[in-house]
C-alpha cells in the first residue's frame, strides 16, 4: 500500500466502514450471507463498524441507509455512485479502514480522505465471470473486460479475494500500483451440531442467475432416474432458481426462503449440478456447515479448501452425481460418515 496509509491494525478499537448496494436484509442471498458474517467477524474483533447501503440494516452495527442505486447486470463502470460518494464524503469521523463490497462500488471509496485504507472485497473477478459464463452460451449478468476491472480498482490498497487461485488474476490486475492482494476466505458462521441426516430428500438452494441453471438438467435427467431407483426421493429447490423450473414429479419447489435451517435439517443430501461460475458458492459451504453432505459437479466446489477426507462427492458429469445420489440415499451409514467430517 501507500505509505501515507496505515497497512496493518489491529481490530480492537478500529473504525471500518463498509460500503455496499446489496439489500442487507435480504437474507437468503449467498453474498449477503457473506457480507453479513464478515461485518459480524469483524465487530467481534472490537471494532467500531459502520455500513452504508440501501435498505434496511439489521441492527447489529452502525448502518446508513443510501438511496443508492443496485447494480443488476451490465457494464459495472456504469452505476451511479454519486449517493454513495455523497454518503462517504458526509461521515465524520472518517474510517481508518473502508471496505467496498465488489469492484463496482471501489470508485466511491475516492470521496474519503487519503489516510483512509481502501479495500474491496472482490467476491469475483469479473471479466473472468464474464468470459466463462459466456462460453458456456450463459448470460454472465455482468460485462467487464480486463481495462473496466483495472479502471474501477484503480487507487484501492486492498483487494479481498474470496478464493485462493483468484489472488493471481487480481495482482495482473492491479499490475504496479502497489496494491496487495490478499485471500479471504468465506467466514463459516457459527452454528449448532446438526442432527444425523435421514430420509430420501435432497436439496439445491441456488440465486436465479443463470449458472444455477445447471439443476434443470438435474430436474430432467437425474432426478426420474433416481426416483426409479429410490422410491421416494424428492427435489426441494429453494432460492429464485426455483422460478426457472418446471413442475415435475418428485420436485417441490420452495422459491425465496427466509431460514433455510429447516430444509437443510430436513435433507438427506445436498445436489449442486452448477456447471459454470466463478468465486466461491457460498451455497456449498453452507451446505457443509449444515451437517450435510454435498454431491456436486466440479464447479460448485471450486476454491473449497481441503484439510482432510473431504465430506463433500465430486462427480466428473451429472451421469456420476446421479450414480452417488442413489448410492448416498440408499446408504445413510456411509452419508452420516460424510457429515461427520465436517465443513473441512
Amino acid at each position: 500500500g501507500r505509505p501515507d496509509r496505515p497497512g496493518r491494525m489491529m481490530l480492537a478499537g478500529a473504525s471500518i466502514l463498509l460500503v455496499t448496494d446489496r439489500d442487507l436484509s435480504d437474507a437468503g442471498k449467498g453474498n449477503v450471507k457473506r457480507l453479513r458474517e464478515l461485518i459480524t467477524a469483524i465487530g467481534s474483533g472490537g471494532a467500531d463498524v459502520r455500513v452504508i447501503s440501501p435498505g434496511a440494516g439489521t441492527g447489529d452495527f452502525t448502518h446508513l441507509t443510501v438511496d443508492g442505486a443496485r447494480f443488476t447486470g451490465g457494464d459495472p463502470s456504469r452505476l451511479d455512485l454519486a449517493p454513495y460518494r455523497a454518503a462517504l464524503a458526509g461521515l465524520a469521523p472518517a474510517p481508518a479502514i473502508a471496505i467496498a463490497v465488489y469492484a463496482w462500488m471501489a470508485p466511491c471509496l475516492d470521496a474519503l480522505p487519503p489516510h483512509t485504507l481502501q479495500v474491496v472485497d472482490t467476491h469475483d473477478v469479473l471479466r473472468q465471470r464474464t468470459a466463462r459464463f459466456r462460453a458456456a452460451g450463459r448470460d454472465p449478468g455482468v460485462v467487464c473486460d480486463a481495462a473496466t476491472e483495472a479502471a474501477l480498482l484503480q487507487g484501492i490498497d486492498v483487494a479481498l479475494a474470496i478464493r485462493l487461485e483468484d489472488c493471481a488474476p487480481l495482482q495482473a490486475l492491479l499490475g504496479g500500483t502497489g496494491a496487495s492482494v490478499c485471500w479471504l476466505p468465506h467466514v463459516l458462521p457459527r452454528t449448532d451440531p446438526a442432527p444425523p441426516s435421514d430420509g430420501t430428500g435432497m436439496l439445491f438452494v441456488g440465486s436465479g442467475h443463470a449458472g444455477n441453471l445447471g439443476i434443470r438438467d438435474f430436474v430432467d435427467t437425474a432426478l426420474p432416474t433416481i426416483r426409479a431407483s429410490v422410491p421416494g426421493a424428492t427435489l426441494t429447490v429453494a432460492g429464485d432458481i426455483a422460478q426457472r423450473l418446471a413442475p415435475a414429479q418428485g420436485l417441490r419447489l420452495a422459491g425465496r426462503v427466509v431460514d433455510l435451517g429447516p430444509l437443510y435439517a430436513r435433507a438427506a443430501l445436498v445436489v449442486a449440478p452448477i456447471r459454470v461460475g466463478t468465486g466461491l458458492k457460498i451455497k456449498s459451504v453452507e451446505a457443509l456447515v449444515a451437517g450435510r453432505t454435498l454431491v456436486a459437479l466440479p464447479e460448485a466446489l471450486a476454491g473449497m479448501p481441503v484439510t482432510g477426507p473431504p465430506p463433500w462427492v465430486a462427480c466428473a458429469a451429472l451421469p456420476e452425481m446421479t450414480q452417488a445420489a442413489i448410492s448416498l440415499l440408499r446408504d445413510p451409514a456411509a452419508r452420516r460418515a460424510r457429515e461427520a467430517r465436517g465443513p473441512g
